[in-house]
């Protein structure tokens, strides 16, 4: 299956609290390879908030989305800064 990873990190605290882009970058990736998942691109929006829709590389995911460039997408939400929920969705 091609699979996507999307990341976002909207706060220092969340990054110092261990859901850096590179931790979430690193547990996505190891996730899809025990899995079988073929990774074709990795969307990360630093810096952005979960507020609105608004930003860059989700808008580049959900078009490339409606072209079929891939077949599911994985990322991680936060739930507050403590717990952490894989979510996956096909198209």
């Amino acid at each position: 299956m091609r699979v996507v990873i999307y990341i976002r990190v909207s706060t220092t605290e969340q990054a110092e609290e261990g859901y850096s882009i590179r931790a979430q970058r690193a547990q996505l990736i190891d996730y899809c390879r025990v899995n079988d998942y073929e990774v074709v691109d990795i969307y990360i929006d630093d810096g952005y908030s979960a507020k609105d829709l608004n930003r860059p590389r989700l808008k580049d995911l959900l078009k490339h989305a409606e072209k079929g460039l891939f077949d599911a997408e994985w990322f991680i939400s936060s739930i507050g800064l403590r717990a952490l929920y894989v979510t996956y969705t096909t198209y």
